[in-house]
C-alpha cells in the first residue's frame, strides 16, 4: 500500500509525542473516555492501549499506547475503520476503530480505501522486488530457492542475463519456526519477580526464539501477542546466527482481562520481520496462560 501523505487526502490523529506532516484531527479514545487532543478538554481514558488491527474485523496485531500519535490515510466504505500508517514502517497501513478517533474536522473526505496485507513469507504471493542493470554478455542464469512455511515458493532469487542486461530479484524475507522456553505461563500476583507467588516452578516469562532471513536488509523484528481480549507487541533483538528473542509476559493478575479465577487461555504470539524493501513475513505460535491462584 502506497504513502498518501498529501494534506488533501490524510489527516494527523493527535495521540501525543511529536507532530508530522498533516492536519490536526483527533486523539486515541479510550474505553471510558477520550485522551485530550490538545490537554484542553476531554476525559482522559482510563485504557492505556488502543489495539491496531491488520484488516477492518481482522486480528489485533499490535496496540498503540495514551498519547501516541497517528496518520489517519483512508477509510472503510462504512466508515467504521480508519486507515492509518503503521508504526513500524512508513508504507505500511493498519486499521484502528473510527470511534477510537476524536476528529476536529469531518472525515469523510478521506478516500475509501480496501485492505491489503503485504504478508509474504508463509503464502508467498507478492512480488520481489526487481533491479536491473546493463551488463556485457548474453548468458543466462537462474537460482531457485525455496522459502520455508506452509507452502513453497520457487524462483525467490533469479539473476538473468539476455541481450546484455541483468535483472535480479532479491529473495523474499523469512520467519522460521517459533518457539517459547515455557509454556504453560502462569499470571503474577504483583509484586511477583520469579513466578506465580514467586514459585520458580511457575514461571510468568518464556522468551520467544524464531530464525529470520532478510537478504535485502532487516528493517524492525516485532514480537506480538494477543490473549483474551488483551494485545500488545515489543521489538525483538538478534541473538545468535540468524536468531531473534524477545520475552512474552509478565501478564498480571489485577488487569481488567486477567484469566478468570482456575482457567487457562491461549496467548497468540507472533513474530513479524519487515526488510528493508518494504516486505513482510510471519510465522506463530501458542502459549498457554494459566490463572495464578493464591499461594498456601
Amino acid at each position: 500500500m502506497g504513502e498518501r501523505g498529501a494534506v488533501g487526502s490524510s489527516i494527523l490523529a493527535v495521540l501525543g509525542g511529536a507532530a508530522g506532516v498533516g492536519l490536526l484531527v483527533g486523539a486515541l479514545l479510550g474505553v471510558t473516555g477520550a485522551v485530550s487532543l490538545l490537554g484542553e478538554t476531554g476525559t482522559v481514558a482510563d485504557a492505556a492501549n488502543a489495539s491496531y488491527f491488520d484488516c477492518p474485523d481482522g486480528t489485533a496485531i499490535g496496540a498503540f499506547g495514551r498519547g501516541d500519535r497517528v496518520l489517519i490515510t483512508g477509510r472503510d466504505d462504512s466508515g467504521d475503520w480508519a486507515e492509518v500508517r503503521s508504526p513500524e514502517a512508513a508504507n505500511a497501513r493498519v486499521w484502528m476503530r473510527s470511534r477510537q478517533v476524536l476528529a476536529d474536522r469531518d472525515t469523510t473526505g478521506l478516500p475509501v480505501v480496501g485492505c491489503n496485507v503485504p504478508v509474504v513469507a508463509i503464502f508467498g504471493d507478492i512480488p520481489d522486488e526487481t533491479t536491473t542493470t546493463t551488463v556485457p554478455g548474453d548468458t543466462t542464469t537462474s537460482t531457485t530457492t525455496t522459502i520455508p512455511g506452509d507452502t513453497t515458493t520457487t524462483s525467490s532469487t533469479t539473476t538473468t542475463t539476455t541481450a546484455g542486461t541483468t535483472t535480479t530479484t532479491v529473495a523474499l524475507p523469512t520467519v522460521g519456526t517459533v518457539t517459547s522456553t515455557k509454556n504453560p505461563i502462569w499470571e503474577a500476583r504483583p509484586p511477583d519477580t520469579q513466578g506465580c507467588n514467586d514459585q520458580p516452578t511457575q514461571p510468568i516469562e518464556s522468551v520467544i526464539r524464531a530464525a529470520v532471513t532478510a537478504p535485502a536488509g532487516v528493517q524492525s523484528v516485532m514480537l506480538y501477542w494477543s490473549v483474551n481480549g488483551f494485545s500488545g507487541s515489543k521489538a525483538m533483538g538478534p541473538s545468535t546466527g540468524n536468531d531473534y528473542v524477545g520475552i512474552l509476559g509478565k501478564f498480571y493478575t489485577d488487569n481488567p482481562n486477567a484469566v478468570p479465577d482456575g482457567q487457562t487461555r491461549t496467548i497468540t504470539v507472533i513474530v513479524r520481520v519487515i526488510d528493508d524493501l518494504g516486505r513482510q513475513a510471519e510465522n506463530q505460535t501458542t502459549v498457554t496462560l494459566t490463572d495464578c491462584a493464591p499461594f498456601g
